[in-house]
This record gives structure tokens, sequence and C-alpha cells, in this order.
């Protein structure tokens, strides 16, 4: 290694003190040896020599509520709504799984494998979590023996400009068996 390639590397950090007055001695090479015997007794840092863990693929959401509602997120207005309709068709919001689809991570829901048997989606697009049949608002799809309610989102339902409400309460009586 030439001079200026050590000092370019090297030029800020004490590898080693040697005294510049004089030319190199034996007693310099002694203290060299004392400073490199120091540094092998250290302790080194042990490497990960074990490869990558390949992340673990996101597990399938199975729904276990008799009765699901699912949307984009809940806010405590919603909520109150919620428990209004609920109430209508003799179910305790406390009974029902309230399902954010916001919090899903490259999840599906497994609906085959769900022991829900009514799911009302407001405003979801079901595809998103899984399922793919032909969707269009305000049908009941059967799956199994699971009904799926698909519905315009929460919020505008409770704006009610086009029967919304009344659009609801009908499917909802088809639904739940409701006369």
């Amino acid at each position: 290694m030439n001079k200026p390639l050590a000092q370019y590397l090297f030029g800020n950090e004490t590898l080693f003190v040697l005294d510049k007055s004089g030319p190199e001695s034996v007693s310099d090479l002694g203290m060299v040896k004392e400073v490199i015997q120091n540094v092998v007794k250290e302790p080194t840092q042990q490497l990960n020599t074990e490869a990558p863990k390949a992340p673990m693929p996101p597990q399938d959401v199975v729904l276990t509520s008799k009765v699901v509602v699912m949307a984009n997120g809940f806010t405590e207005p919603q909520i109150g709504f919620l428990t209004k309709v609920l109430a209508a068709v003799n179910f305790d919001i406390k009974n029902v799984e309230l399902f954010d689809v916001l919090k899903l991570q490259n999840q599906m829901v497994n609906f085959e494998s769900s022991s829900s048997e009514k799911i009302i989606s407001f405003g979801v697009n079901l595809r998103k979590i899984g399922l793919n049949h032909p969707l269009k608002l305000n049908q009941i799809i059967p799956i199994g023996s699971k009904q799926i309610l698909i519905v315009e989102q929460i919020d505008k339902i409770q704006l009610n400009q086009n029967d919304e409400k009344k659009i609801l309460w009908g499917l909802l009586k088809s639904v739940f068996d409701i006369n």
C-alpha cells in the first residue's frame, strides 16, 4: 500500500502512534504488536449467517359471528345508526361482528369456512376481499347457506336522498324473514 492511499483510507483514524522524530525502531514494532494483540482480544460481533426467512403469507379471515356487518370503517354516528337498524331486525349490536375492511392487509375472507349466516356489506367492494360474484347494489347473494346483502355505504343511507332507508328495510326483512 502506498503512502497517499494509506493516508486517504486511514487519515482520520488512530491505528497506532509512532514517534515521528526518528527512524522506526524495534521498540516501535513491539508497540504495534501490542496494539494488534489488544484489538484481537476484543470480542467480535457475531454475524448472522442464516438466510432471511420469507414473510408468511397473510392468513385468510374467517368470520365467526352469526351476523356480520362489513364497512369501510365505522364512526360513532354510523354505529348509532347500525344499532337502530339491527334492533329493527331483533339483533343487538353487541352480538354482531363489525368487520372493518380497511384493516385488512392483503387478506381475503374465507366465506366457505366462515360460520356466519348473514353478512351485510355497506359499500364494500367484495372483490377486494375475495368474493368474485357479479355484484350489484341492493341485492342478496346466496353462498351455500349464507346470505350476503350488498347495500350502499352507511353515510349515503343515512342521508336518504333516494329512499335508501326504505330499500334497506325491504332487503333486511327478506334476509331476516320478517313480515
